[in-house]
């Protein structure tokens, strides 16, 4: 069994249920964080539609927030971004501008997409 997120009609991502059970419980913890909409919209309880404009608004938060220069921040976020921006880039979402050290996230997006089944 798996977890599904779509977005426009378009499976942008199905993970295992543990894998994508973290994805949204740490969507979930950020999104109280910064207060604001993750854009998870869930069907089921494995099942999630992205709204796209909520979902990329709630990426761009965590890439601007004061908070997101710390370097512990960033190590405990960088997974969780990285992840968040292949799934924007999937439905051809405008991906959030990135900023000085958007490298780290940059770089990293290629070899996590080939490990995110569709």
């Amino acid at each position: 069994m798996s977890y599904v997120f779509e977005a426009n009609d378009t499976t942008v991502w199905s993970p295992g249920l543990r894998v994508g059970a973290l994805y949204v419980r740490v969507a979930e913890c950020l999104a109280d964080w910064i207060g604001l909409q993750s854009g998870l919209d869930p069907m089921a309880s494995d099942y999630y539609v992205i709204n796209v404009d909520a979902f990329a608004t709630f990426v761009r938060a965590l890439l601007t927030d004061p908070g997101a220069a710390h370097p512990i921040f960033s190590e405990l976020t960088r997974g969780f971004i990285v992840t968040s921006l292949v799934m924007l880039s999937r439905v051809a979402a405008p991906v959030p501008a990135l900023g000085p050290g958007a490298d780290q996230f940059t770089e990293l997006m290629p070899a996590i997409a080939s490990k995110m089944p569709t």
